[in-house]
């Protein structure tokens, strides 16, 4: 199968290219203009999980009760669109996700995470042996330029005070089907904030 290429891996298949056009000066000078950088590309990121463990445990409380909709739900999956529409309100429902606001093409989970008082009560959130989730191929699970990836949507009354971790990876960076750079894990812990 090697010697289907040459050492500038071009199909040495005769006629393989006969079809192929070849792109005018203007072409490539458009193509030149696309933003894109491989330095940058590398340092992008995944994020895809927030997490609690038993050396780093997260908690998110509120000196008031988080607001809860019937309709909604602990993750941003339980957010229905339709459920939107004809009910306004349930934009301000507190939810927990990683990049996605309802269901539509979400794949978040949540892994021994137990949202019973902040789902029924408006409580906090809090683990030492869980997280919220979306696998690295998902992309929802990738920032943008900002950098900035959506973790939850919390609606209150009170001063909400937090401490997160998250976990990630940069970029891999492939040439020819093998990875040059990038794919570095992220896992930065004790992450606090504090919102009045």
């Amino acid at each position: 199968i090697a010697s289907l290429q040459d050492e500038n891996n071009h199909i040495t298949i005769p006629g393989f290219y006969d079809k192929v056009e070849d792109l005018s000066t203007e072409e490539r000078a458009e193509m030149a203009k696309a933003p894109f950088s491989l330095d940058n590309y590398k340092k992008a990121l995944d994020i895809d999980a927030v997490y609690g463990e038993e050396s780093a445990p997260l908690k998110i409380t509120s000196t008031k009760p988080f607001y809860q909709h019937p309709k909604g739900g602990p993750l941003s999956t339980d957010i229905q669109r339709y459920d939107m529409s004809v009910n306004p309100e349930l934009a301000f429902d507190s939810w927990v996700t990683i990049g996605s606001e309802d269901n539509y093409m979400n794949a978040l989970s949540g892994f021994i995470m137990e949202f019973g008082s902040f789902e029924t009560e408006g409580g906090e959130i809090s683990t030492d042996n869980g997280a919220w989730f979306v696998t690295p191929d998902k992309r929802q699970s990738m920032a943008p330029e900002s950098k900035r990836i959506l973790l939850m949507q919390l609606t209150t009354e009170g001063k909400v005070d937090g401490l997160i971790n998250l976990h990630g990876r940069t970029k891999a960076v492939y040439e020819n089907e093998i990875q040059v750079g990038g794919g570095d894990q992220i896992k930065e812990e004790g992450l606090r904030f504090i919102a009045e």
